[in-house]
């Protein structure tokens, strides 16, 4: 079972997600037959499996004659979701990094992708065609995200501050632990050693490079730099970093 709100708070910090948790009802008030407010009640935003949150995204995505408060939370949660476990939209690539809100999305960016394609009479686009648009909608996993042996895996866990599952992570947060792990595996005595016999592929084994780049990721004040890359960009790094620590941990064994 996934908790999305969970999940949230464990993996937003330091991301454009962070800014939308104003807009998350996490709560229902609840009143008595007198119409007084007597408490409140926690909203469980749980769901099966990747297969039920995609589900529930269409769910949501269907035109209405108004979306509440409480869907608007469901989509932001589930967008997040999606977006940090390397999902993408075909048709609308960027709207998981950055969603403005299931209004704008289900409305305005699907009536525009309607009319884009000819799919509206007269400017008019209508709610089966919307329904159509929605149901073919492809979310699937990004290209990349190598995957790691189960003693790196471990290994990167116990480096994380949180101790944190790779699964769990933010592709900043997988990008500082890879740091770290380098630095672990490499750094002796206050300085670094070499890999060994990587004659043949030393030209593209570089880790004092790697961890040079991603050095933004390590520290709090530098999130203004790490909005200059790409999650694309982002995900280069994080296959390449996990290429060099399977590498260091096989050599240096």
């Amino acid at each position: 079972m996934i908790n999305l709100v969970e999940y949230f708070e464990t993996n937003c910090s330091n991301s454009y997600y962070s800014s939308l948790r104003l807009k998350i009802c996490f709560c229902e008030l609840v009143y008595n037959d007198y119409g007084e407010l007597v408490g409140t009640v926690d909203i469980p935003y749980s769901l099966f499996d990747d297969q039920a949150v995609i589900d529930k995204f269409r769910e949501l995505c269907q035109p209405s004659n108004g979306y509440n408060d409480m869907d608007n939370s469901w989509f932001i949660l589930i967008c997040f979701y999606l977006w940090n476990n390397g999902y993408i939209i075909e048709q609308f690539p960027n709207l998981l990094e950055r969603p403005r809100g299931l209004a704008e999305f289900a409305y305005d960016d699907i009536r525009a992708y309607a009319k884009k394609y000819h799919f509206d009479v007269d400017g008019i686009v209508k709610w089966n065609v919307r329904r159509t648009i929605v149901a073919d909608l492809r979310i699937i996993k990004k290209s990349g995200n190598i995957g790691l042996d189960k003693e790196v895996e471990n290994l990167i866990s116990d480096i994380d501050t949180n101790n944190h599952r790779w699964s769990e992570m933010s592709l900043d947060t997988k990008l500082m632990n890879l740091n770290n792990t380098i630095e672990y595996l490499l750094k002796l005595d206050r300085k670094f050693i070499d890999i060994p016999d990587i004659e043949n592929i030393s030209d593209l084994v570089r880790p004092i490079d790697f961890r040079k780049i991603t050095h933004v990721f390590r520290h709090g004040n530098t999130i203004q730099y790490r909005r200059n890359f790409s999650d694309s960009e982002k995900i280069f790094l994080i296959d390449y970093g996990v290429s060099l620590v399977h590498l260091i941990c096989r050599n240096l064994d």
